[in-house]
Order: structure tokens, then C-alpha cells, then sequence
């Protein structure tokens, strides 16, 4: 038996041996140096018609997608199109109103102070009150309060990353999936992912469940933005984010001046979130010793992808059970990986 085979033997039996195993609903793939070490599919696409999750299902990754908009921002910023030190209005006019402090470098590194859009307690009343009136997302981000002093503290906010993100269709001159497809999706290949809009027919998409305590499933809502008018979050397979982060580890989607920005530390995440205390935040990615790490979540849906590039390690978990404990089974499976 070769040495690959034997490692997906392990990684197999401490995922069946995982105490979540029976939640597991999505796909894991796993790769060094680009090739591939394990992949699986568990539990089904539409548990409702029986269709069974596989290698290229499609998957809604949530804020899985800043590390999307973090790499074309900085890109951009490298070109000389945008200053990480200027304020959003100076690309976006109507994002005046902001604190005059707040900075492009701020949005990307959670700093800005900027309250966190799905922190608000009736935000899906909100955007469904927002598309009756045929009003603009943009517009009730920039009237949601400030939280901190811009600069002062780390606070995760995805409020910023769609402020980038429309940052990101000025500059394109496009809509942002179009943006997306054009400067970094098509070049890389990456066919299996795109704007995610839940109301469009897009085959091999799964729908979101959720498995309840007593065992049961439920079809999953659309995420609370569905209804809004303005950037959205991506879609994708586990095969295209493996695609991304070799080609990260490769130079392909930043200079070594780009890169050095993204994977800087420039904030301690600090205790009074939901994250790790202990990691450091940098352009999209949280940072750890030796490894970086991306998560998302939102009604129905999981995504995570962690990178060791000393290892040249990439690890993809795409779930559509917003429940399976992506971090716990990480840590089941790195003494297989890491040694």
C-alpha cells in the first residue's frame, strides 16, 4: 500500500471514528503540493429528493468569500487603483458619512469599528423590508453605527468586507460577480464558482439543512442579505478551493508584496468574540502558528479551509449542515497531517 493511501486510510477511519460522523453533510478534501491526499462526500445535496452530496457539489461558503475580496482589493492596491490608507469615499461618494478616520486597511483587517451587519437583531426583516422599497444595500451599510474608535480594537465585521466589495465594482465597473469572474475566477480556472444568488436555478448546488438535537433535519432559510440588493456571497466546491489556496501557495493570485500585506498580522482578535483569542487577523485570513485559517456560516451552511504552507497543506470543508463542528473534526485529523 503507498504512503497516500495509507494516510487517506487514516484520515477515513478518524473522520467514521469522529463523534459528529452521523451530522456529516458535505464534502472534505485535502491536499499536499497539490496533490490530492483524501476527498469524500458525506450525507446529501437535497436531503428532501434524496440526491446525494459528491467531489463537485456546489456550495454556498459564506465569509469564506472575504478571502476573495481581500486578494482583489490588495491587488488592486498593489497596481496603484486603490490606497489601503484612504478613506471608502474616495472610491465609493456616498460612503461619506463614515468616520473620516476609517480606512480601506481598517475594513480589511476588521479594525474599522464598523458594526457587524449580522449582528443586527432583525435583519432579515430589514432586507425584506430593504427589497420592498426597492432600496440599496450599500445604503444600510453605511448608516449602521459605529461600534469602537476607528483603529482601536478588532471586531469582525463583514460589515467592511461588502463596503470592499462595492469598492471593488467601482473599480471594476461591473457588478461584483462579474469583477470576481473576470480578475480572479476565470484566470484561475475556477468554473465551479461564482456569485451565490439562492434564487437562481444553479445546478449541483446543495440547499442548506440543519440536523436538530433530536436527529431530525429541516430545510435551511436563505441567508439573511438573499433578499438584497447589492454584492453577495460566493459559491464553490471543494476541488475549486483547493485550486485557490495551491495557487495562493504558488504566487498565482498574489505578488510577494501582496501576499506579505494579506498574511501580516495587523490585529490580535483578543478575547469578547467567537473566535480563537490566541490567533492574530490579517487581510481575510485568521493567522496561527504556522497556519492560516478562513470559516463561515450562515443559515444552512458551513465552509472552512485552513493552509500550513511550510507543509504545503491545504484542508476544505464545505457543509450544508450549518451544525457539523468543522473546527473539532479539524483537530481529530491533524496529528494524521501534521504529524
Amino acid at each position: 500500500m503507498q504512503v497516500t493511501d495509507q494516510v487517506a486510510g487514516q484520515i477515513e477511519a478518524a473522520i467514521e471514528a469522529f463523534p459528529g460522523r452521523e451530522g456529516l453533510c458535505g464534502v472534505v478534501r485535502i491536499s499536499r503540493a497539490g496533490a490530492p491526499l483524501f476527498e469524500r462526500a458525506y450525507g446529501h445535496a437535497s436531503l428532501q429528493l434524496g440526491v446525494p452530496n459528491g467531489p463537485q457539489t456546489r456550495f454556498h461558503i459564506a465569509s469564506v468569500t472575504k478571502m476573495f475580496i481581500s486578494a482583489a482589493v490588495v491587488r488592486l492596491a498593489c497596481g496603484g487603483t486603490l490606497s489601503l490608507d484612504a478613506h471608502p469615499s474616495r472610491y465609493l461618494p456616498e460612503a461619506a458619512p463614515l468616520d473620516p478616520r476609517i480606512t480601506l486597511h481598517q475594513l480589511l483587517s476588521h479594525t474599522s469599528g464598523l458594526a457587524d451587519i449580522y449582528a443586527r437583531p432583525d435583519l432579515r426583516q430589514d432586507m425584506q423590508a430593504l427589497a420592498a422599497r426597492r432600496g440599496r444595500l450599500l445604503d444600510y451599510l453605511i448608516a449602521l453605527p459605529r461600534l469602537a474608535e476607528p483603529g482601536a480594537r478588532w471586531s469582525y465585521s463583514t460589515t467592511g468586507y461588502l463596503l470592499l466589495a462595492c469598492i471593488l465594482e467601482r473599480a471594476g465597473g461591473a457588478p461584483f460577480g462579474a469583477v470576481m469572474e473576470a480578475t480572479l475566477l476565470r484566470p484561475l480556472g475556477l468554473a465551479d464558482t461564482g456569485e451565490d444568488d439562492p434564487r437562481r436555478v444553479n445546478p449541483g448546488r446543495a440547499l442548506g439543512h440543519v440536523r436538530r438535537r433530536d436527529g431530525s433535519w429541516r430545510n435551511a432559510p436563505n441567508d439573511a442579505l438573499a433578499e438584497a440588493d447589492g454584492p453577495r456571497e460566493l459559491y464553490s466546491t471543494a476541488a475549486d478551493l483547493d485550486r485557490w489556496g495551491c495557487a495562493i501557495m504558488a504566487g498565482e493570485v498574489l505578488s510577494p508584496d501582496g501576499a506579505a500585506l494579506t498574511f501580516a498580522p495587523h490585529a490580535h482578535v483578543g478575547p469578547g468574540s467567537d473566535f480563537d483569542p490566541s490567533l492574530d487577523y490579517g487581510y481575510g485570513w485568521f493567522l496561527g502558528p504556522g497556519y492560516r485559517w478562513i470559516g463561515g456560516m450562515t443559515a444552512g451552511f458551513r465552509a472552512a479551509m485552513w493552509q500550513y504552507p511550510a507543509e504545503r497543506l491545504n484542508v476544505v470543508m464545505l457543509w450544508n449542515n450549518e451544525r457539523v463542528d468543522s473546527q473539532g473534526l479539524f483537530r481529530a485529523l491533524a496529528p494524521i497531517l501534521l504529524g
